[in-house]
């Protein structure tokens, strides 16, 4: 390694790896030890280790096991982790490599793992799945026969009719949302005449996950807090995209100079219509409102950026076959290339 870099990488090290003798005899709180405790495991190893590792490892040091008990450890350290990620975003001591396998960013940015190590998989957010904020859902029986399947464009279906829906607030997780019909924002990001295409990753096609499915939007709720979503300024539905857009564009901020100095914008950003499948198991029982977004091109570098493969494709490149993109993509991508 060349003595800048090396230089570079021990300073960057030492400024950031913890002490564990200290960690260990201050009044910090359990948690916060624990996670000093894992990044010191990630610091010996360097290496991104699964949850279970770096419970085993943690068990088996009598410094630190004292710190850590349970019958399922390794849930506590993903739990700790996830936690500390998901509240510091970038400024997280420890970045998500694949589900349930943590890094070190400091480790990282000092050029300490290969180019293979690096990626950042952001995947899908279980914040959404666990999160007890009751969201947007509607009475099945009160949407249009006609809207089973299809993109619903805006000049045919304005955002202000859907306030003749049926809507409810409802937890998620409940029994109760089942009767229901979740609503959701599917929002495209676009760059010129390009839009950003997420594309299944290796881990996801090798699981089972959503394989051979090109996305081309990024999917967030609709919480209570969004009150005026159906009104005729459309604010209620401008701030829920607003804050999946800024969430999103948050975790590219430390790549580029372009993007830390992003700023959501509403001029930026339109609603296209609505998009429903009745026919995908993913999505049966969701409605989507489509926006899209003007946002500055991000760098698609694989070796650094895990979230289903970005890649950006012009909208007016492909034929009319959309077979290898989901139901809404397909359906979308087809409307606005029409």
């Amino acid at each position: 390694m060349p003595q800048g870099r090396q230089q570079r990488s021990s300073r960057v090290a030492s400024q950031s790896a913890p002490n564990v003798a200290r960690v260990l005899r201050s009044g910090s709180s359990q948690a916060v030890r624990l996670l000093d405790a894992v990044a010191d495991v990630l610091m010996q190893t360097e290496t991104p280790l699964t949850a279970r590792e770096i419970a085993k490892t943690i068990v088996n040091d009598p410094k630190l096991a004292p710190y850590l008990g349970g019958v399922t450890p390794h849930k506590t350290v993903q739990a700790r982790i996830a936690t500390d990620i998901l509240s510091h975003g970038a400024r997280s001591r420890f970045f998500r490599f694949a589900p349930g396998t943590y890094g070190l960013r400091y480790l990282r940015d000092a050029d300490r793992y290969p180019n293979a190590l690096k990626h950042i998989y952001l995947g899908v957010r279980r914040r959404r799945l666990i999160s007890p904020e009751r969201q947007l859902f509607v009475d099945p029986a009160s949407l249009p026969q006609t809207m089973s399947a299809g993109f619903f464009h805006y000049s045919d279906y304005p955002l202000r009719l859907t306030s003749r829906l049926s809507t409810h607030w409802i937890n998620p997780r409940s029994p109760r949302a089942d009767k229901y019909i979740n609503v959701v924002a599917f929002i495209l990001l676009m760059s010129g005449d390009s839009v950003l295409t997420f594309e299944p990753t290796a881990y996801e096609e090798k699981h089972g996950r959503l394989s051979e499915h090109i996305s081309i939007g990024l999917q967030g709720s609709i919480c209570e807090s969004d009150v005026n979503l159906f009104d005729n300024t459309k604010i209620g539905f401008f701030n829920a995209v607003e804050r999946e857009v800024t969430e999103f564009m948050g975790y590219f901020a430390d790549h580029s100079a372009t993007i830390s100095g992003y700023s959501f914008s509403p001029v930026d950003m339109k609603y296209l219509g609505l998009v429903r499948d009745d026919s995908g198991l993913d999505r049966r029982n969701t409605l989507g409102i489509v926006a899209l977004v003007q946002i500055p091109q991000i760098p698609t570098d694989h070796r650094r950026l895990g979230y289903r493969n970005l890649r950006w494709r012009r909208i007016k490149g492909y034929p009319n076959d959309f077979s290898f993109f989901d139901g809404w993509s397909q359906y979308v991508f087809a409307g606005l290339g029409s």
